[in-house]
């Protein structure tokens, strides 16, 4: 039987640099106003500083989101059975929705405080 953890390390933590690399340019303010790339809530285009607040908030969220996915590659990388069972297997499968579950709430909750 392969050995997966290299393959499910690998896949997290190349995620997980993906959503850093988002982040930062919403973290810095570099990303203006537009339909496409950003936070997608209605609060976030109220003004120009609402944008960049919104964004902001959202960027560090996706960053947190960003460094979990990273941590899990490592996780699995040292402590994953060669082999894993249906239920580890599957737990992976699941794993992105279930860490991006707290930083949507995060980022849909911050305009009204």
């Amino acid at each position: 039987m392969p050995d997966h953890r290299i393959a499910f390390a690998l896949t997290f933590a190349c995620m997980g640099l993906l959503f850093v690399a988002l982040a930062i340019p919403l973290i810095r303010g570099r990303v203006k106003r537009n339909r496409a790339y950003g936070v997608r809530i209605p609060a976030a285009f109220v003004s120009e500083e609402a944008w960049y607040r919104v964004n902001r908030h959202g960027g560090f969220c996706l960053l947190g989101f960003g460094l979990a996915h990273v941590l899990l590659g490592c996780i699995d990388l040292l402590f994953l059975p060669a082999s894993p069972s249906r239920f580890v297997f599957q737990l992976h499968l699941y794993a992105p929705a279930i860490l991006l579950v707290p930083f949507l709430v995060a980022v849909f909750l911050y305009p009204r405080q």
